[in-house]
């Protein structure tokens, strides 16, 4: 950090291991120059949280929480015969991620709200509602683990409260694409369609919905308390982060779940549109006006979700993406995945307004509850035409 007369040695690492052929290097002495920001001194004591590793490019690596710093950002020397590292504090940068989740709450709760409202429910509007409540307490969980400074089993709740809802919303969006998937396929009369069947249903569904991702958390608790931390598998999670310490687990445990449910959805929605199509063709089947009517329904009910899972999966796909870019680049900027990090977080808004900001919605809760005088109905009857 200051130049000295005495010869500075260290040694050079290859992520975590040393690199033991010689390479021609050039040191530059000199404090850290930080623009006017603070910086802060990090010695190495034996804990892994301090471990810095200089890299073959001069980037210097910190393996316990997996970020780099440049080489102007740093410098490195002995202080009271310490190695120590001093380092500029980050350049704070919009957290759009959080911004975007708490626009999207108010949405989600809106939509949840403005569904149980409705009378009637079916089969689809009930699995949305379970849908958007997953969605919803996961962007809450995962908002406070962002907000408040917690550690050891605070850190780990929360942590595994968050996994359980985002799981969650991903199984009801099965849900969903198998529910429509059997709408369209015939499976429906096997069941019949009577409100004790339908009953039965929902709660079937409730119980693989809710089921599966307390099975898989789990698994991921059992996983994280009775194994050892050296086994590759091993979530640690609490481990200085309230989430996944390592990326092996956190895709065994979140992204690839995640990833699996997606395909799942994509190849139930391929199969209903092909027989969306069978249907249309088949002119005989829609001679029927009822028949016709009832059809048109489920058809435009399917383009909703259409339009819903379009904009999920693109969104995690996304962050699949950006995640797997993160873990094995890892020097990708932050800021080149601000917009799909806001995208993915707001998407309750793209919820509400493709399944609340419909004319349809608005007729049906005036009716149900209607005006307590002529003029707050003539208001609300406007407000609905410009809606």
């Amino acid at each position: 950090c200051v130049p000295v007369s005495e010869r500075f040695r260290f040694l050079i690492y290859d992520d975590t291991e040393p690199v033991k052929e010689d390479l021609n290097v050039r040191i530059i002495g000199g404090y850290i120059n930080c623009g006017g920001g603070p910086h802060y001194m990090l010695q190495i004591t034996g804990e892994p949280e301090d471990e810095f590793f200089v890299q073959t490019n001069g980037i210097l690596w910190f393996p316990y929480d997996k970020t780099m710093v440049g080489l102007d950002s740093y410098c490195v020397d002995d202080f009271d015969g310490v190695r120590s590292a001093l380092v500029c504090f980050p350049e704070k940068s919009p957290d759009l991620n959080a911004l975007g989740m708490v626009i999207s709450m108010p949405f989600l709760l809106a939509t949840f709200l403005i569904y149980a409202l409705m009378p009637d429910l079916n089969m689809h509007n009930k699995s949305l509602m379970c849908y958007v409540l997953s969605l919803l307490l996961a962007y809450i969980w995962i908002t406070l683990i962002n907000s408040v400074a917690l550690e050891g089993l605070g850190c780990t709740a929360m942590t595994l409260c968050c996994l359980y809802f985002f799981t969650a919303s991903f199984f009801w969006m099965n849900v969903m694409s198998i529910d429509i998937w059997r709408t369209f396929s015939g499976k429906r009369d096997i069941s019949g369609n009577t409100k004790e069947h339908a009953r039965k249903l929902f709660l079937i569904y409730n119980a693989y919905a809710w089921g599966v991702p307390f099975v898989l958390v789990s698994l991921v608790v059992i996983l994280n308390e009775c194994t050892s931390k050296e086994n590759w598998y091993h979530p640690s999670i609490g481990q200085g982060l309230c989430w996944f310490y390592e990326s092996i687990p956190e895709l065994l445990y979140f992204y690839g779940p995640m990833a699996l449910i997606i395909v799942l959805n994509l190849v139930l929605f391929g199969v209903t549109a092909l027989k969306i199509r069978k249907m249309q063709k088949d002119t005989q089947m829609l001679r029927s006006g009822q028949y016709k009517k009832h059809s048109e329904d489920e058809q435009r009910q399917f383009k909703l979700y259409i339009r819903l899972f379009l904009a999920m999966g693109v969104n995690w796909i996304m962050e699949i993406v950006s995640w797997t870019v993160n873990w094995k680049v890892g020097s990708i900027p932050r800021s080149v995945w601000y917009l799909t990090d806001f995208c993915n977080a707001a998407y309750g808004v793209v919820i509400f307004f493709i399944f609340v900001f419909k004319k349809r919605i608005w007729k049906t809760l005036r009716t149900r509850y209607p005006c307590g005088s002529k003029q707050s109905c003539k208001d609300e009857s406007d407000l609905t035409a410009t809606l």
